[in-house]
């Protein structure tokens, strides 16, 4: 068995050298090199999805000018956001489908296809027709790129943490896959980010009629990178030991499907990663339309302070995973649901000052536990699978209550109509937060611990 020692925990992740266990066999070590590219890998499929959906949001008006007809503008809004849900209803179709070949003919190949689907799905969008030019059919075409998109990105983050997990040493395992929680929040202020320049520079009738169009485009080459240096990659280590000791299924499904205690290990790893879900969809999603519609800020103003609350979560995602390491993966979920609790009122109390400053400080403090809860879920969530099954597993658990993700919007702004009061969504939060800490508090710790192969 090889040996491995800490290098920089800081920065962009390197790689170890010998000195420290790992748990994986000599003869599927990987090295440092390759180490490094599956996580730029990973890293680079998640940043695709991620970016699509803050694209998609940010530019909701313009998609809804282009593909439904102009004479009801309350509609056309209401159903491209409900095109924008739907490919969140698609994700655990995705999970199941790509779980299924992830742990039958491996990861590499599986997250290869996956962004490949991905990146031509999000450039179509960009060339559809529009309504006035081909009618109900351009609808019907974004909806059927918007379940393709959902089907993929029910494939990629699961596949992408997983991939990143079996190639990590045990010791370092948090760390690595903290880099895809920051490559998540860089594509999500980047899709903002260039839907604001967008505004900023062209005029409503050119961003509706063909600047929404370049950001979609954007995504093929981006894509293309990213599948470059996928097809590069080596399976993970860990699965070449599960498939070299037989330890794979011809099908997964029922020995996913067909266990009652599985659907039960489903349900607790999923509730543990709710509070993180709907912490971050309420930061970066919800957020621009409290800040200017309830709250009076300025867009201008509203976006920079959720660009701080996002730079926090960046700038903290690897520490959360070395913390996670260090002290294990319960001790900082804990963490980050009781902070979600304690934080979240006095963030919303800050925000309704409507002073730009205070908004930026509500932000940056809210991004404390988002980004504890964002980097360390994963990592424990398919710690609690074995290899031959995590896939699966893990795709279907995660997809399902991501959905509480995809839904904040949506509930957060209903509950405001329906309460009358603007911190309705924070009690939401801190409702969610109580129930990932009892959940969290009840299951074993499984950090530094070799990955359970079957």
């Amino acid at each position: 068995m090889t040996t491995e020692k800490t290098g920089s925990e800081t920065g962009v992740p390197r790689a170890e050298t010998p000195g420290t266990p790992t748990g994986h066999d000599a003869e599927t070590d990987i090295s440092p090199s390759m180490l490094r590219r599956a996580v730029i890998a990973s890293c680079a499929g998640s940043f695709v999805e991620y970016y699509d959906f803050a694209v998609y949001a940010a530019l909701t008006p313009a998609i809804a000018s282009t593909f439904f007809s102009a004479t009801d503008r309350v509609s056309g809004l209401l159903s491209t956001l409900g095109i924008f849900a739907l490919a969140f209803v698609a994700r655990p179709l995705g999970g199941l489908v790509w779980g299924r070949f992830g742990d039958k003919i491996g990861r590499q190949t599986t997250l290869v296809s996956v962004i490949l689907l991905m990146s031509v799905s999000t450039a179509a969008i960009g060339l559809l027709p529009s309504y006035e030019t081909i009618g109900v059919l351009a609808p019907l075409l974004l909806v059927i790129l918007r379940v393709l998109q959902g089907v993929s990105a029910g494939g990629e983050l699961p596949g992408a943490t997983i991939f990143v997990a079996e190639s990590a040493p045990n010791h370092r395992r948090g760390y690595f896959v903290s880099w895809i929680g920051v490559s998540i929040t860089c594509a999500t202020l980047a899709g903002l980010l260039t839907a604001a320049l967008l505004a900023a520079l062209l005029s409503t009738e050119s961003l509706n009629s063909w600047g929404w169009r370049i950001p979609f485009l954007l995504a093929l080459p981006l894509g293309l990178v990213g599948l470059y240096i996928r097809v590069k990659l080596d399976e993970s280590p860990a699965f070449r030991l599960a498939r070299k000791a037989e330890a794979t299924f011809q099908s997964p499904l029922p020995e996913v499907l067909g266990k009652a205690s599985m659907y039960r290990r489903m349900a607790v790893t999923g509730l543990l990663g709710a509070g993180a879900f709907l912490g971050y969809y309420i930061m970066m999603i919800y957020m621009p339309t409290l800040l200017t519609s309830e709250l009076g800020f300025d867009s201008g103003d509203g976006l920079l302070a959720i660009c701080a609350g996002g730079a926090a979560i960046v700038v903290l995602g690897p520490p959360m995973g070395i913390l996670s390491d260090r002290y294990g993966r319960r001790r900082v979920l804990v963490s980050a649901a009781v902070g979600l609790i304690v934080f979240t009122y006095p963030s919303f109390l800050l925000l309704d000052t409507g002073n730009f400053l205070a908004a930026v400080a509500a932000l940056i403090l809210l991004a404390i536990p988002v980004s504890a809860g964002q980097a360390v879920y994963v990592t424990a969530a398919l710690e609690r699978f074995p290899t031959s099954i995590r896939y699966t597993a893990f795709g279907i658990s995660y997809n399902v209550f991501g959905l509480i993700g995809g839904t904040a919007a949506y509930v957060s702004t209903f509950l405001v109509a329906q309460t009358g009061t603007t911190y309705a969504p924070a009690f939401y939060l801190m409702a969610v937060a109580v129930v990932v800490l009892l959940t969290t508090l009840r299951v074993p710790e499984t950090a530094s611990r070799p990955l359970e192969s079957a």
